[in-house]
């Protein structure tokens, strides 16, 4: 790949990661949602310049979850035929072997957890890490630095949430007298 792809590839994926760090201050559902929709356009050119093909499936299908929940046609049949939609094609169009699969499988675990009805913060923060940990290996094997460092910051943020909150509850537990030890 030439160095131009890559420098191109990595300045399109800042841009993609400014706008999913910008949705996250955003107030709003319709404009987190745009925010989040725009990181995924800019995601999807980066990994084809990349030539990551199962990871442009991947925020291809998240450009139209976004443009889906902003036009209020959302629903669970939708949500299941957009999960399956990421999962066929990003299998197909899988270039990269085992790492290939990364993205197909981190997005598929995140929707599961996220549809789950009876999934709790910790879950969803457990998801996340587990869903940047696979892309964070997966954008260093297209050469995608910048969304590698945001996806590791993004993991190590949620495994320490994580970490907090089991502490927490196994603190108030054991003052409570339900564990003993």
């Amino acid at each position: 790949m030439s160095t131009t792809a890559v420098i191109a590839g990595n300045i399109i994926a800042a841009a993609g990661s400014l706008s999913l760090f910008i949705s996250t201050a955003l107030k709003g559902k319709k404009r987190i949602i745009g925010a989040q929709g725009a990181g995924s356009f800019f995601l999807l050119i980066s990994d084809l310049l990349l030539g990551g093909y199962s990871g442009a499936v991947q925020d291809g299908v998240g450009l139209i979850r976004s443009a889906v929940i902003l036009a209020e046609k959302n629903s669970r049949v939708i949500n299941l035929l957009l999960v399956a939609a990421g999962v066929i094609p990003g299998i197909i169009f899988n270039n990269r072997g085992a790492l290939g699969l990364l993205p197909v499988f981190a997005n598929f675990e995140f929707a599961c957890v996220t549809l789950y009805p009876k999934s709790g913060e910790a879950a969803l923060k457990a998801a996340i890490a587990v869903s940047t940990s696979c892309w964070a290996a997966y954008c260093f094997a297209i050469q995608n630095y910048v969304s590698t460092a945001v996806n590791i910051v993004t993991a190590v943020s949620a495994v320490v949430f994580v970490i907090k909150e089991l502490l927490k509850k196994r603190k108030g537990e054991t003052e409570n007298g339900k564990i003993e030890g």
